[in-house]
């Protein structure tokens, strides 16, 4: 997928420069900023994807929106990302970033989708099996789809274990399909 690979690649060169500059963290922070900021912001969302508005407007848009705010390395990098008309990546590319920051700080985001909500002792439970499991500090962020009828769907990474209701009715429905099929 070509926004994955683009994402890879400039959070990658972003995070060389923001550990150069010893800012992972601020740059990390400051990245999740602007890409909530532009999400929640349908004008500036609009402004950065329109291709008529031409690049230096879109600059000076970001300076006078993030200037005060983020660290020059993000400014920068926004910069860049406009030059080369790549501005609908900010939020894969803040989640990328985040994900190189996390690997080396030996830390690990897990998305768990639950049909409801989880306890404490549950959530517990399970950080601490998959800290076991993953060898790395663990953070969890939970989420309720009663569309999972039960059960769960962890998101490690690029990875999904999916053990819900839903998905495990799904492969049944599939399995007695194909063999009524065949007969």
């Amino acid at each position: 997928m070509l926004k994955g690979a683009v994402a890879k690649r400039y959070a990658k060169a972003l995070y060389e420069v923001a550990r150069e500059k010893q800012a992972t963290e601020r740059v990390a922070t400051d990245m999740a900023l602007v890409a909530k900021t532009v999400q929640e912001s349908a004008d500036l969302q609009k402004t950065l994807l329109n291709p008529t508005i031409p690049m230096t407007v879109k600059q000076q848009i970001i300076a006078d929106v993030f200037q005060t705010s983020v660290h020059e390395v993000v400014i920068n990098f926004l910069n860049v990302l406009v030059q080369r008309h790549r501005e609908a990546y900010i939020s894969v590319l803040a989640e990328e970033f985040n994900r190189l920051a996390d690997a080396e700080k030996g830390r690990v985001q897990v998305h768990i989708e639950s049909a409801i909500a989880l306890s404490d002792s549950e959530l517990s439970n399970v950080k601490e099996h998959l800290t076991g499991l993953q060898g790395k500090q663990v953070e969890l962020i939970t989420s309720v789809n009663p569309d999972l009828i039960g059960g769960v769907r962890l998101t490690i990474g690029d990875r999904v274990i999916d053990a819900s209701v839903k998905t495990q009715l799904e492969k049944f429905r599939n399995t007695f399909a194909q063999s009524s099929a065949v007969r």
